[in-house]
């Protein structure tokens, strides 16, 4: 809850004097996502899906505020699984396909505040630095894995988890006119979302360490 009140406080805080300001920008966006860290995260989860929507209001002439919402699906890796197992030593080689995992795909939604810095290269291409801070909801399903008969390891569970923690990120990005007030545009991230301690934070982060993941983002432009 504290976490929320502080960051609707930063909105408001860098939202209402742009309200304002009479140009403002609406984002759209989507494209794949890739996890990167913890191992369990990289190895449960395949590439996902990334969409992403957000109004950018002006604070110069080349500094703007990023106010986003954006979710993330990531379907659910059963080659991944089994690599992390054999590699942890649970099982050889040899019991990969008498191994039996079910389980299911994680879910990431976040509301950021961002400082987004736009210049130009040229005439026509736009490039872009931003970085900010968030809230990260995540949820993850329970995994099961049943071993093969024999094996040291009969049961290996790893249990349905939801909750939230702030994160910061970090990008850049470039565009080109498409008309005079829409833009297409790419845009790499770095999400780092943060461990915690106690129930109010993520339970998976405080087994796992901090999450890292990266979004590309294909998207659109408005100038209103």
């Amino acid at each position: 809850m504290r976490l929320s009140v502080l960051l609707a406080g930063l909105i408001l805080l860098v939202a209402c004097p742009s309200f304002a300001q009479s140009n403002v920008t609406l984002y759209m966006e989507g494209g794949p996502e890739i996890s990167n860290e913890p191992k369990q995260f990289d190895n449960f989860y395949s590439t996902g899906v990334h969409v992403g929507g957000g109004v950018g209001y002006p604070i110069t002439g080349d500094l703007e505020v990023l106010l986003r919402a954006q979710y993330d699906a990531l379907p659910f890796d059963e080659t991944g699984v089994k690599d992390f197992l054999r590699e942890g030593g649970f099982i050889g080689p040899e019991d990969r396909s008498d191994t039996e995992v079910k389980g299911a795909g994680a879910n990431l939604l976040s509301g950021t505040v961002s400082l987004k810095l736009n210049s130009t290269i040229g005439r026509r291409l736009g490039v872009s630095l931003i970085g900010g801070v968030g809230l990260y909801r995540h949820e993850t399903y329970g995994v099961d894995v049943d071993f093969p008969s024999g094996s040291t390891v009969q049961a290996f569970e790893f249990i349905e988890q939801e909750g939230t923690s702030v994160g910061l990120n970090v990008g850049f990005g470039f565009s080109l006119p498409v008309t005079e007030d829409v833009n297409a545009r790419v845009e790499p991230q770095l999400i780092l979302v943060f461990s915690g301690e106690g129930e109010e934070t993520a339970p998976l982060l405080e087994r796992t360490g901090d999450l890292s993941y990266v979004p590309i983002q294909f998207g659109v432009s408005w100038n209103i």
